[in-house]
């Protein structure tokens, strides 16, 4: 999953987010890509995991988190399962709420 996000900046460019993105992430200043964090292989279970912490605590595939490409230590939102029916959302710097909710509900079915 990639998300397209505006940077925090007085160069809001022109022309839609995902023309910008396609046109060159890395030049525009306008934009902040976040990618899905890549799962690290753990050879015990044989199985792949990322690590979400004490609030989310039960397995699912809708569980994810979204970095940047240039600092994969800086995890900016992680959403995932913490019961049978309830959901715990953690946000950072650069996403809103908004954003993060609006991403949030596209990985539901």
């Amino acid at each position: 999953m990639t998300v397209i996000v505006h940077a925090v900046s007085d160069d809001r460019g022109t022309g839609s987010l995902i023309d910008r993105y396609r046109a060159g992430a890395d030049t525009d200043p306008g934009i902040v890509p976040l990618i899905n964090k890549p799962p690290i292989y753990i050879s015990e279970t044989a199985s792949y995991a990322l690590d979400f912490g004490p609030r989310i605590t039960t397995r699912s595939v809708k569980n994810f988190q979204l970095i940047h490409p240039h600092d994969k230590d800086y995890i900016v939102m992680q959403f995932g399962k913490s019961g049978p029916h309830s959901f715990a959302l953690d946000i950072r710097y650069p996403m809103s709420p908004i954003m993060a909710l609006g991403v949030a509900i596209t990985s539901l079915d």
